[in-house]
């Protein structure tokens, strides 16, 4: 049983990290492509702390949204399943792009 626990663990770690990566590539081309102003400020005001240590879900990132009636296809398309670890890295790439180009307005 243990070694059946070590390798799925094993999975969950390459699983997340393969997500939060794709998350990170989505997020920047998102925040490149269709952000506007006011997306990226209130993405940039997430606390990197909570992005690093706790995460963020889908539907957390919706109420973040809510009073602009965005969906989930305004972020991800018709993706049927969006992993916490791919809208993390999301916003970590919105984040990045962000603090690049914020200084440039």
């Amino acid at each position: 049983m243990e070694t059946a626990l070590d390798r799925l663990r094993l999975s969950k770690q390459k699983f997340e990290i393969g997500e939060e990566d794709r998350g990170m590539e989505e997020g920047k081309e998102w925040a490149m492509q269709y952000a506007e102003y006011a997306d990226l400020q209130r993405i940039g005001n997430i606390p990197g702390h909570v992005l690093e240590h706790d995460g963020f879900s889908l539907g957390a990132l919706l109420k973040l949204f809510e009073d602009e009636s965005v969906d989930k296809e305004y972020f991800f398309g018709d993706e049927k399943n969006v992993s916490d670890a791919r809208v993390t890295g999301f916003l970590k790439g919105v984040q990045n792009f962000w603090n690049d180009a914020r200084s440039r307005l």
